[in-house]
């Protein structure tokens, strides 16, 4: 009875392990089977992110390239060649000249990703103009020595206590575009042939002038200057060295977008001598030559 009850005992012990062993092996199988599950459902979302992402760049893509367009729907597409899923977007304008776009992906074994990305800024095209292109441009001089006389010439005369005023037409570039480059160009027609190299800065006008009647003394008939020769910002926009008869420049992009934008008024642009300048010539709009004052722009519209 005793070796009986020994090999009871045993093979119940046997039993009870072989159960143990198979309990740990099902529930390890389980286990992992579960986590292949939750990589699979990861893996599939992640396919179903990237497919998002795609939408989002082909249709933001897509916009720029239609010349931003008020809107853009992108319907359902699948990547050629690769059967993945699909992805669908839309685009809309914001106030403020930026654009949300929403995309969602779908991956081919059912998980679904959704992006909002707002105040999306857009690279769009490019233009050029040169000011005065369209509307209306002015320019006088305001002469110190002779302070209500008008200044109606065919050429912007600086020396030392005289100053000149130009303004610009913006009809050509839509409210709100982005400008990127902008040059103010003068052809100096005659000046003093002994003088050494002097420097012209560009200042901003800080209120409305009219050319007809402008003098140094008056922004417009029977409406004075605060300050006698023009009010204008002393902080300089821009600086050219000037040396004998040639074309000049002055970066103005900051100032132009500034006008464009309306965060400044457009008053024009102010040009002063700096230091005892002699004599400097400037062909002036009147001028019937093709070297009146121009702004080179090169701007993007907004979208």
């Amino acid at each position: 009875m005793n070796r009986r009850h020994q090999r009871g005992v045993l093979l119940l012990s046997v039993v009870i392990i072989l159960a143990v062993i198979g309990a740990l092996a099902f529930a390890m199988s389980r286990e992992g089977a579960m986590s292949a599950q939750m990589v699979d459902a990861q893996n599939d979302t992640e396919v179903a992110r990237y497919l998002a992402e795609a939408g989002l760049n082909l249709a933001k893509w897509r916009y720029e390239k239609s010349g931003c367009s008020t809107s853009l729907i992108l319907a359902k597409t699948t990547l050629p060649g690769i059967g993945i899923g699909t992805f669908s977007a839309n685009v809309s304008q914001q106030n403020s000249g930026t654009v949300t776009i929403v995309a969602t992906g779908n991956s081919i074994r059912g998980a679904s990703f959704k992006i909002v990305r707002n105040y999306v800024i857009l690279q769009c095209p490019l233009f050029g103009v040169s000011l005065p292109a369209g509307g209306d441009a002015s320019d006088t001089n305001l002469s110190g020595g002779l302070p209500a006389s008008l200044n109606g010439m065919l050429q912007l005369e600086l020396i030392q206590g005289q100053s000149a005023l130009i303004q610009f037409s913006l009809l050509d570039i839509p409210a709100g575009s982005r400008i990127v480059t902008a040059n103010l160009t003068l052809v100096q027609m005659s000046s003093n042939s002994t003088q050494p190299a002097q420097v012209v800065s560009v200042h901003r006008v800080l209120r409305g002038w009219d050319a007809q009647t402008a003098t140094w003394t008056l922004a417009a008939l029977l409406t004075p200057w605060s300050s006698a020769g023009g009010d204008y910002d002393a902080g300089t926009v821009a600086l050219a060295t000037i040396s004998g008869n040639a074309q000049y420049s002055w970066d103005v992009a900051a100032l132009l977008d500034g006008w464009v934008n309306r965060t400044i008024p457009n008053y024009g642009l102010s040009l002063q001598p700096d230091g005892p300048l002699q004599q400097a010539r400037f062909s002036s709009f009147e001028n019937p030559a093709d070297s009146k004052p121009v702004i080179d722009v090169t701007f993007a519209p907004p979208c």
